[in-house]
């Protein structure tokens, strides 16, 4: 069975649990298997086809992918923003442009050429008046497992501005399909971009050679020979994992492009897929298994009272209870842990921006053009984007870890396995708390959606009022990251339309960008980053403090709503005095039990490889 035919199966597995017949999950637990059924169903895999320019890049594509010649190519430089190709069930061409609105071009191959030649091709028509080109192609073998292909301009192309979007498209891929011409492969250019964008990153590099043609099957054979020879300590020396990837190909003849796509199908399914499978099916584990070890608590408890062994229920009864006092009474101690986490996160905050600044200014002096200087912004602007994500993900990692420590050194005086028992039974210790704490992505997505507005705003230069910098923004994010993040982008809103401050420093930084002589643009460019980067550090510290309260509150109401749901049974099995209850009730929890037995042995059936 091919690994892509386990996502209907895991799909449909999620869709059980969360119609839940049996009472097996909270609503906080359906939520949240609600929100991970939904991200893996639109799990997108990002190849990137990079290469120095008329490497072949477009024509490869064409030929191995769309089996139709729909993409630009000729022998200079052609694709000037990166085309994003993804599954749709008719052929169909979507144009974003900068002001958030949208063109479609659809019909016959011939009307969606000659868009592609007009907006896409650098020596087209009008090449910038889109930058959000996505092709839909009805490609049901590769594209609908979630492919989604990324056809860039060429790595030494003379437009430095474009070329930074395939910089960038290589650091977000999955994996690289790096072009190079058979007779000239592998140069010390290529081992510079590969160390500076690949090396120790763990993505899968496909190595092309192209246009094989060119020679004979013995010299194709003595350059495959001499580009391993050449390069194989290269990889081992900076972790790029290429040695079984090196093909050789000719898309004029069709030479290597069945290989070539089934060994990217391959890659999908056993590497990529196989690591979302597993990352599913281990959060899967970890809900089942902690609803299982309360169900089982409590039939623990109904079968002490059915034997008369209440003093074991007494105990629980006591630990319980306490947990609930210390809730209350360590308020205090929780506002102070809020004050130090919140500090410590803008202290984290700070730092990394002096670090990016301290950087970006001295990039700044050795800027020679007008578009290294925008190049530069807009590394700035992705440097600030991964500052704010990683400064979230350590703050609530931080939260949750900081709550079960104080809990812990509050422990009562009563027997070590009751109270950890009941601990874990709440979550303290398992998967629970740290599913109390919002998704990651989503707290970074409310940090980060200005982010992507900067970068919009690069090519929105036209707004001439806070509302409507503001209104580029909101826009901006949706073109530039597609679909597959709206939802994060709506619940950002809200720091969008309290950040014009931010928006408006963006804006005079991007509006030097329209000036001619670097001259003039390099002071004024020097002092505007630093305004940028202080109101950003404003904006966020104020953001930080929120969502470290808004957490906090979340997972102490959490942890209460639990511990006096688990008073309650206590006290009602402790009162209960009808032998047919109970005995009902364990019926009922063993069943519950066999349920989550059954559920985990299916994950396992499932989610093995």
């Amino acid at each position: 069975m091919s690994l892509f035919e386990r996502k209907p199966q895991l799909l449909a597995f999620y869709q059980r649990l969360i119609q839940d017949d049996d009472d097996l999950f909270s609503v906080d637990d359906i939520r949240q298997l609600k929100e991970r059924a939904a991200a893996f169903d639109k799990e997108q895999f990002n190849i990137v086809i990079a290469g120095r320019f008329s490497a072949g890049k477009s024509l490869l594509i064409n030929r191995a992918f769309l089996q139709a010649d729909i993409l630009p190519y000729k022998n200079r430089p052609t694709t000037c923003h990166p085309v994003y190709i993804r599954y749709h069930e008719s052929k169909r061409l979507t144009l974003g442009a900068a002001d958030g609105s949208v063109d479609c071009v659809t019909g016959d191959d011939d009307a969606i050429k000659d868009a592609l030649n007009q907006y896409v091709a650098l020596y087209g028509n009008d090449p910038d008046r889109y930058q959000e080109i996505e092709l839909g192609w009805p490609d049901a073998e590769l594209l609908q497992k979630g492919v989604v292909l990324v056809d860039t301009i060429g790595t030494e192309d003379t437009e430095e501005h474009y070329i930074q979007q395939t910089y960038r498209e290589m650091e977000r891929a999955a994996a690289v399909l790096f072009l190079t011409n058979v007779q000239q492969a592998g140069t010390d250019s290529e081992k510079v971009l590969i160390e500076k964008y690949l090396s120790q990153t763990g993505k899968k590099l496909f190595f092309v050679l192209t246009q094989a043609d060119v020679r004979s099957e013995e010299e194709q054979a003595e350059v495959l020979a001499d580009f391993r020879r050449r390069f194989h300590g290269f990889f081992a020396e900076h972790g790029v994992r290429v040695e079984e990837r090196i093909f050789l190909t000719s898309a004029k003849m069709g030479t290597g492009l069945a290989e070539l796509r089934q060994r990217l199908i391959e890659f999908v399914a056993n590497d990529r897929f196989k690591e979302l499978l597993q990352q599913h099916g281990q959060q899967l584990r970890g809900v089942l298994t902690s609803n299982k070890s309360q169900i089982e608590l409590r039939l623990s408890d109904y079968q002490a009272k059915k034997s008369g062994d209440e003093v074991q229920l007494k105990k629980a009864l006591q630990a319980i209870e306490r947990l609930e006092e210390e809730l209350n009474q360590r308020a205090s101690q929780f506002d102070d842990m809020k004050d130090s986490l919140i500090e410590d996160a803008i202290d984290h905050l700070r730092s990394e921006c002096d670090r990016v600044q301290d950087r970006t200014l001295r990039d700044l002096s050795r800027i020679d053009t007008a578009k290294e200087l925008q190049a530069g912004y807009q590394d700035l602007v992705d440097e600030l984007a991964k500052v704010v994500d990683k400064v979230v993900r350590t703050l609530a990692r931080r939260i949750s870890e900081e709550i079960g420590k104080r809990l812990r050194q509050g422990r009562p005086q009563l027997e070590t396995d009751v109270w950890e028992q009941r601990l874990t039974g709440i979550g303290i210790s398992g998967w629970k708390i740290g599913g109390y704490v919002a998704h990651t992505g989503t707290a970074s997505g409310v940090l980060l959606a200005g982010y992507g507005g900067l970068q919009s705003l690069l090519a929105t230069t036209a707004a001439t009022t806070a509302a409507a910098k503001t209104g580029a923004l909101v826009a901006g994010w949706n073109w530039l990251f597609g679909s597959g993040v709206v939802a994060t982008a709506t619940i950002g809103l809200p720091f969008i339309a309290g950040g014009t401050a931010l928006a408006v420093a963006a804006y005079s930084v991007a509006r030097l960008f329209k000036k001619k002589h670097l001259s003039s643009q390099r002071t004024e460019c020097r002092e505007q980053i630093k305004k940028l980067i202080k109101e950003m550090q404003k904006d966020i510290a104020q953001r930080i403090e929120q969502y470290t309260d808004t957490q906090i509150e979340s997972q102490l109401d959490a942890l209460r709503r639990e511990t006096t749901q688990q008073r309650q049974h206590l006290q009602s099995t402790i009162r209960e005095i009808s032998l047919d209850n109970l005995n009902r009730q364990v019926l009922i929890a063993e069943k519950q039990r066999q349920a989550l037995t059954d559920s985990l042995q299916q994950l396992q059936r499932i989610c093995t490889v």
